[in-house]
């Protein structure tokens, strides 16, 4: 009879145990599972909650799946990091190369060209200096934005001179009226050189044709307007020209065409400021993009 009960006790207690124990390992198992396919394809696989009895297993599941949420969006910050560095260094490298070769072609015999190649790549590494450890600042989440008065003619004069000194070839035009001259706004000034110095390369990189820059005030704000008389861009490309790596193929794309980063940079950097960014294009004539920011005294109100 000992035996007898001992069995009958023994054998529900074994169904019991098997049956409690592949509950409970199957959410471990499927965990195991899932970590090694994240390793092995990074395809961020996250677990199917099925457990609603809110205890520590689901909330492991629930720990898990959040962290998966954290490790994409780290990893896809990490590569907007790449391209965003890739691309705005992209600039001033193609200008130091200009000018190293003017250097090459022209310096030794002529002084004047020898001091403004010597100028202008120094000044561009001090930029590319400024670029890196910005993009090094948004790769941390820890930017931090120093405003200052800003002259935006002088920003305007520099990038023309520092552009048409390295691409002689091109026709370039600056128009800087006598109001314009004294416009001063509120804001970092390597970002708001940034944003001249993408739409300026834009232009130049999208068109063979005349380049033409104006900065005026318009509606009590700072306007930096920047034409080319390129193909142009059709209305339906125009809506997605900001979207980050949209590119306008059938209008604007040479064999050295950008990655579509530049635009939604200067973009992001004119919301920064207060300001905004804008595209008008007529098919067969060309495309002009405006910048418009605050003036100083409403720098403040606007930025927030």
């Amino acid at each position: 009879m000992l035996v007898v009960a001992s069995l009958a006790i023994f054998v529900p207690i074994l169904i019991a145990a098997r049956f409690m124990s592949k509950f409970l390992l199957r959410p471990i198992q499927q965990l195991i599972h899932t970590m090694k396919e994240n390793t092995e394809s990074k395809n961020w696989k996250k677990i199917q909650m099925t457990n609603q009895s809110k205890d520590e297993l689901y909330e492991m599941g629930q720990t898990f799946n959040e962290m998966i949420d954290n490790l994409e969006v780290n990893f896809e910050k990490q590569e907007i990091f790449v391209s965003d560095a890739s691309h705005e260094l992209k600039t001033p490298i193609s200008i130091v190369k200009s000018y190293a070769q003017l250097l090459k072609r022209r310096g030794a015999e002529n002084p004047a060209v020898f001091h403004e190649a010597i100028e202008a790549i120094d000044s561009e590494a001090d930029r590319m200096q400024n670029l890196v450890e910005q993009m090094l600042q948004l790769a941390k989440s820890q930017v931090e934005t120093n405003t200052e008065t800003v002259e935006l003619s002088k920003l305007v004069l520099d990038a023309y001179k520092t552009f048409s000194g390295a691409y002689k070839e091109r026709e370039m035009y600056c128009d800087i009226s006598e109001e314009a001259a004294a416009l001063v706004v509120k804001g970092n000034q390597p970002q708001l050189q940034q944003i001249i110095y993408i739409l300026i390369d834009n232009a130049l990189k999208y068109t063979e044709n005349a380049i033409e820059m104006k900065l005026s005030s318009e509606d009590g704000r700072a306007s930096f307007k920047v034409k080319d008389h390129g193909e142009g861009i059709s209305s339906a490309d125009l809506e997605h020209i900001f979207d980050r790596f949209y590119r306008v193929d059938k209008a604007r794309t040479r064999e050295s065409g950008g990655t579509g980063l530049g635009l939604p940079i200067a973009k992001q950097i004119a919301q920064g400021h207060g300001g905004k960014l804008t595209v008008e294009s007529v098919i067969g004539y060309g495309t002009t993009f405006t910048l418009q920011l605050p003036l100083e005294k409403e720098a403040n109100q606007e930025r927030h």
